[in-house]
């Protein structure tokens, strides 16, 4: 690589992103090398590096490169930052932060009375309060918890279902519609 004034520079403009540019018209950016853009970049100490490009079809290339390199650094960055905030404020939920207790406190059985059905574990009651339950409560909470949410999805159908018979009734006041 040829190290004149023209590639290498010392002192010069700081901290250029590296990027393919475009020559200004003023011609001060490729004062001697006539092409279709140049790649530059420079450190904090104004050290840089400049090439010409004379081709557009390496210009594009170089371009779309650096572009997905510096969006998969900035993804790293933004992952690792982001995986530094949930590790610095890590709240555990509330079935890991709730204590454990003795006896299922939906039925009261006790643990250790049945070794297979009487194992306490953290789960929610069927109004989604935290709670230590057995098996057969946790088992029991789960179904109670999908009646609840099959009674409200058939109730959203019905409304929908409402809906769209009345957008088909009075096609002039339809607002909103749905698919």
């Amino acid at each position: 690589m040829r190290t004149n004034s023209d590639f290498v520079w010392n002192g010069g403009e700081r901290n250029r992103k590296l990027g393919v540019y475009r020559p200004c018209r003023c011609g001060t950016c490729m004062r001697t090398q006539m092409g279709v853009g140049y790649l530059s970049f420079s450190d904090a100490r104004g050290r840089g590096l400049t090439v010409s490009i004379t081709s557009e079809q390496v210009f594009q290339r170089l371009d779309r490169a650096i572009a997905t390199f510096q969006d998969g650094r900035e993804k790293q960055s933004e992952n690792s930052r982001i995986r530094k905030i949930l590790s610095e404020n890590y709240l555990p939920g509330p079935l890991e932060s709730l204590p454990l207790k003795s006896y299922c406190e939906m039925c009261g059985e006790r643990s250790g009375r049945d070794p297979l059905n009487g194992d306490l574990e953290a789960g929610f009651d069927p109004s989604g309060q935290a709670m230590t339950l057995c098996r057969a409560c946790r088992v029991g909470s789960a179904e109670s918890r999908e009646a609840q949410f099959t009674n409200l999805l058939e109730a959203f159908q019905a409304v929908v279902s409402d809906y769209q018979r009345a957008a088909q009734q009075y096609p002039k006041h339809r607002s909103v519609g749905f698919a």
